[in-house]
């Protein structure tokens, strides 16, 4: 029956994604409610439960991130082994492009080798869902290999060429998949532990940890690596600002029209680790190694959604060196790393355990108080492009009105930043 069911939506799907052309009044309506029903659905709090327990059954809270107020919150941490850069000094945002491990790593792409997430299940339902909110989906990125770690944390990640489509469905197809188990436990009461026998894509990625039982070890190893999906890295920072006897902080309230985490506070810049511009014919192998620096992307991200750049969105032309490493906003901020009046660290990565994807994490901390001049705009993921006024380090955590919905990657990179030394540094100096 069910093989029967499935087959039916399938071909159900292929008809509409057909007809939508010729009969595009019709099809707007009922997918414009199929979409808010999805979303509506996502955002209340009984789902939001749902997901609590599910995850805390799936995986256990020894893979959860405790915060400040000992809640804790479904994001897989790893620390950086801070070892790596004593008595180091930071002043490029080129200095952490030894976190790119290098070794087999092939810098080719081509596109044709890419089609395969449209035969992966639930590819045209999630497709139906969130497609119209997918951008540049062809656009090549790194997808995470492994993350290597040694007894301190982690010390390098190695990646391998995907596109933003295959990490969309292969990966954040997890987000249907939970949606429909909801469905199934909402409307039957099956037990939680059921669901997660029923998590067909979720227990593919997991296959080598799935043994039977509680096989700790095993499921670490799992979660950092991209075993069984396409999954691309992430690169976040957290952006301090010095203003009188404080520091502001960096963030949004996420619009409706993104793909991901609609309507959330996140701390800005955040977006995914791809090549830096579009291609006009192929993108060639030296271009694509020389964008393997995660923080290149980081600061990439920073122009675009700190200073709403455009060019940084990926429509400009020109080479990393070209757009980035000479743009006078990148040489100020070098010049400030140089000179002490700035500090930038890698804090380690986290990932969100619901959608499977790492965010490698960095800080930011700018000591000049001069740089508050600048004028700050967000680019069109925050709710009218704004990045929202008044946020500071030493009220933060008294924020509830933004902690009880932050995306949950920033509050675990932020529980990183506590954890580096650096918090403690900067509120004993304001």
């Amino acid at each position: 029956v069910f093989v029967i069911q499935e087959l039916f939506s399938y071909i159900l799907n292929h008809i509409f994604d057909k007809a939508e052309k010729s009969v595009p009044s019709i099809l707007k309506i009922i997918r414009d409610k199929q979409i808010e029903k999805f979303y509506s659905i996502r955002e209340s709090d009984e789902y939001k439960r749902f997901e609590y327990e599910y995850l805390r059954t799936y995986y256990g809270e020894d893979f959860f991130t405790e915060l400040f107020s000992k809640e804790k919150i479904p994001v897989y941490t790893i620390q950086y082994d801070y070892e790596q850069d004593k008595g180091k000094k930071i002043d490029t945002i080129r200095y952490y492009d030894k976190l790119g491990n290098r070794e087999g790593v092939e810098f080719s792409f081509d596109l044709s080798d890419h089609q395969g997430y449209k035969k992966n299940k639930y590819y045209l339902k999630y497709k139906w869902l969130v497609g119209k909110n997918i951008k540049a989906s062809d656009r090549p990125g790194f997808m995470l290999d492994k993350l290597i770690c040694n007894e301190r944390g982690m010390i390098q990640f190695r990646a391998f060429v995907g596109t933003y489509a295959e990490n969309v469905y292969s990966n954040h197809v997890l987000e249907y998949e939970l949606y429909k188990l909801y469905r199934l436990y909402w409307k039957k009461k099956r037990p939680m532990e059921q669901l997660c026998q029923d998590s067909h894509i979720r227990n593919a990625m997991h296959v080598s940890a799935l043994c039977g039982e509680k096989c700790a070890e095993q499921m670490k190893k799992s979660l950092e690596s991209g075993e069984g999906r396409q999954s691309l890295l992430g690169v976040q920072m957290l952006v301090l600002i010095r203003k009188a006897d404080d520091y502001t902080i960096s963030i949004i309230e996420r619009s409706k029209s993104v793909a991901v985490a609609p309507g959330r506070f996140q701390l800005v810049p955040s977006g995914g680790f791809e090549i830096f511009n579009e291609s006009q014919t192929k993108y060639s192998t030296f271009e694509i190694e020389d964008n393997y620096s995660a923080g290149c992307a980081v600061f990439r991200e920073y122009l675009e959604e700190i200073f709403g750049v455009g060019e940084c969105e990926g429509t400009g032309t020109g080479s990393v060196k070209e757009m980035l490493n000479k743009d006078t906003r990148i040489r100020e901020l070098e010049e400030m790393l140089s000179n002490g009046k700035a500090e930038f660290r890698f804090l380690g990565s986290v990932m969100d355990l619901a959608g499977l994807r790492h965010e490698l994490s960095f800080v930011l901390v700018i000591h000049d108080e001069q740089y508050q001049e600048n004028q700050f705009k967000g680019n069109e993921e925050g709710k009218s492009r704004k990045i929202i006024s008044d946020v500071y380090l030493s009220d933060f955590e008294n924020r509830k009105d933004i902690w009880k919905n932050l995306h949950g990657p920033s509050a675990a990179m932020w529980m990183l930043f506590k954890n580096s030394g650096l918090y403690e540094k900067l509120k004993n100096n304001m």
